[in-house]
């Protein structure tokens, strides 16, 4: 197995990533030397900076010494100055989840979340409940936890809580003991030939191996379409829990939760666990179905850790990460949110789970703002973004960010216009009934006024994606 040495000093290219910087946190609190670079200096950048590393806002050679190991993300280019010098002084090089993956390997157990939605609430959930109940675990978030103000935390105890993302087919370096797959949907294809066919194989083959040793616990969600549809395909291991009236005489389903009911600051269900036959009430402080998936895979999965009845009292303090519905100002009297989601099938829910929070306020209408994040996602998914926007009282449509050195073969063709002449269609032809006020396109300069005249005081105003707009609200709230 490998394993690190104090001896040498760590070197993430790229250190102000979500991922990167939360290994490096976790390296410096472990008696590491770490240090780094990044074209830019940000709130997590100066985050890592008061814990003592050294953080280059320049990419040179002279930045790389002999007694260095690099680390490096996926999206470093092979022509970084940094990255050919380490080539050069034919130093060791990790990609990032090479390292998570050694890290995992240091405790006697790991818990990975992977799928398409819902990695980021899910493994919070668990870090969250698991630290909470005393076993002290070293996670890796893909957010900010609001409890621990970062996106990494280090303990003392057994256990490594982490997500394991698909892209650029890096699901082959994870190892975990444990396993919670959300959800299969098209995302990241650009890093299988554009091919969902091989996604989706590419998953399944994932899942099979974590399954194939019976001392591990693998558990999908019954209920997502695409792991129903590849149901044939799963180890006779794999375990499920559901949400819906599935076949609960399949033995291999485990858990289910029925009766889901918005209440006062979130959502209500009874939860049953087949195996331990036991039933309890559940109030998580989050909203919509979606939110609720996330909450029972965690409960299911820290269940073989600690008593049912101890994580359902924890969970009701449960704080999501940030840019997860996070509730960042107001305007006015409107209060703002904003939430990372990217994908269709994730705006859909955020729209649908803010209807859900604003029940019984009269005249309260859901306003969204969208962004779409990246050409060729915007390609790919135009149409579920028309279909989940029409969720929507009102829609406001942002051009398509795409971050620079994202996509070599960036379409500068594909613009928001095909969200909204799809919205358009869909209206005209019936496909989709909807009670959409209106919709538009806008530019992000025209939004602070075009909000100015249309929010009222019970609105809910959405800033939804992964790009820019997360740092919107700093100039539009009060």
């Amino acid at each position: 197995m490998q394993t690190l040495n104090k001896k040498n000093s760590y070197y993430f290219i790229g250190i102000g990533g979500a991922g990167m910087s939360a290994l490096a946190n976790i390296l410096a609190a472990e008696g590491y030397k770490v240090a780094g670079s990044d074209l830019q200096a940000t709130h997590i950048t100066k985050e890592l900076e008061k814990l003592g590393i050294q953080i280059n806002y320049t990419q040179v050679t002279e930045n790389i010494t002999d007694d260095m190991v690099i680390i490096h993300t996926d999206a470093v280019s092979p022509e970084n100055l940094e990255y050919q010098e380490a080539i050069r002084r034919q130093l060791k090089i990790y990609k990032r989840p090479e390292l998570l993956s050694i890290l995992e390997k240091t405790k006697e157990f790991s818990i990975a979340v992977s799928g398409a939605h819902g990695k980021t609430t899910t493994s919070s959930i668990v870090a969250y409940l698991l630290t909470e109940t005393s076993l002290d675990p070293t996670c890796v978030i893909g957010g900010i936890l609001p409890q621990w103000n970062s996106n990494a935390r280090i303990g003392s105890g057994k256990c490594f809580v982490y997500e394991a993302c698909e892209a650029f087919g890096n699901l082959i370096h994870y190892h975990p003991t444990h396993l919670i797959v959300t959800n299969i949907d098209k995302d990241h294809l650009e890093h299988f030939d554009n091919s969902y066919q091989k996604f989706k194989e590419y998953f399944v083959t994932y899942i099979n191996r974590i399954a194939e040793n019976k001392e591990n616990f693998v558990l999908l969600n019954y209920d997502d379409a695409e792991i129903k549809n590849l149901m044939p395909n799963f180890s006779e291991n794999v375990r499920f829990f559901s949400l819906e009236k599935s076949n609960l005489h399949d033995p291999r389903i485990i858990a289910q939760a029925s009766n889901l009911q918005p209440i006062e600051g979130g959502t209500g269900f009874f939860l049953e666990l087949f195996q331990s036959k036991k039933g309890i009430s559940v109030t998580i402080p989050l909203y919509g179905k979606h939110n609720v998936e996330d909450a029972v895979a965690a409960l299911v999965m820290c269940s073989n850790f600690m008593a049912i009845e101890k994580l359902v009292i924890a969970i009701k303090n449960f704080q999501n990460s940030q840019r997860r519905f996070e509730l960042v100002g107001k305007i006015s009297e409107t209060k703002v949110y904003t939430d990372y989601a990217h994908l269709p099938a994730e705006v859909a829910s955020v729209i649908l789970g803010a209807k859900q929070s604003v029940l019984g306020l009269a005249e309260a209408r859901i306003i969204a703002v969208f962004q779409p994040h990246l050409p060729s996602r915007t390609k790919e998914n135009y149409t579920g973004f028309a279909k989940a926007l029409l969720n929507a009282d009102l829609a406001l449509v942002t051009p398509v960010y795409c971050p620079a050195g994202r996509e070599a073969n960036e379409d500068l063709n594909i613009k928001s216009e095909l969200i909204y002449n799809e919205m358009q269609r869909l209206l005209d032809s019936g496909e989709v009934k909807s009670n959409i006020e209106s919709y538009k396109l806008i530019e992000d300069s025209a939004l602070q006024a075009e909000l100015k005249n249309i929010l009222r005081p019970n609105d809910l105003l959405l800033l939804i994606g992964a790009g820019t707009i997360g740092s919107w609200h700093k100039q539009l709230c009060d």
